[in-house]
């Protein structure tokens, strides 16, 4: 999973066998307008089960057949439908191929100013709570304007917690906890960044949080 930005070029190249260009042109327009999230999504029947989530690709059918589909309650017409899935297994490698493989790395949508980091772990990723904890930040304000899901090693977890080695007794368990599975590390922008976020977090220790800062990210999740 990655938030990428789509340059128009790449826009163009993805949407080539469309055959109908005026159609292409405005998927074109719509992809390399802003941000956008691209993700691998691996399950038996993966495809079809995707496709039945998702409903018809024009939102207006989506809402006649299939009204608690993602397109019915997110899409709006034929092209602003909300998401995009491969159509068949062929699709779906070529596709994924064009957004994840080394020979185009699309740049990520990361802006580098007027932020900090935030990171989903891999204990509440494991207990489904990513998109509510993500949903939590967007909801108080805060701009996710780059994202992507990891899984890291020890040497890059020991590098990346280096600054609490010797300072807090958890270090060794914060290490094994960022080794645990997958985690989602996401760029939050809002004026006064770090401390803004910092506080919207609460504090390290949940317990505490749930004391003396109920509405706190950590307190909630």
């Amino acid at each position: 999973m990655r938030m990428i930005r789509v340059d128009r070029r790449s826009a163009e190249d993805f949407y080539m066998n469309l055959r109908d260009p005026s159609v292409a042109a405005q998927h074109v327009q719509l992809l390399s307008a802003d941000n956008c999230v691209v993700m691998e999504l691996v399950a038996d029947g993966a495809i079809s089960k995707l496709r039945r989530l998702f409903g018809p690709e024009s939102a207006f059918d989506a809402k006649q057949e299939a009204p608690r589909s993602v397109r019915a309650l997110y899409g709006t017409d034929a092209v602003r439908n909300a998401v995009h899935c491969s159509e068949s297994n062929e699709h779906a490698i070529k596709e994924l191929g064009f957004f994840f493989s080394g020979q185009r790395r699309l740049p990520s949508s990361a802006a580098f100013n007027n932020c900090t980091l935030g990171i989903v772990k891999p204990h509440a990723l494991a207990d489904l709570q990513a998109g509510k904890i993500i949903q939590a930040v967007l909801d108080d304000g805060f701009e996710i304007s780059g994202l992507e899901l990891f899984v890291m090693n020890r040497p890059n977890a020991e590098e990346f917690l280096e600054v609490y080695k010797g300072v807090v007794p958890e270090y060794t368990e914060m290490v094994n906890q960022i080794l645990a599975g997958p985690c989602i590390a996401f760029e939050v922008r809002t004026e006064n960044a770090v401390n803004a976020f910092r506080s919207f977090c609460g504090p390290a220790d949940p317990e505490i949080g749930k004391l003396l800062r109920p509405n706190t990210l950590r307190a909630t999740f």
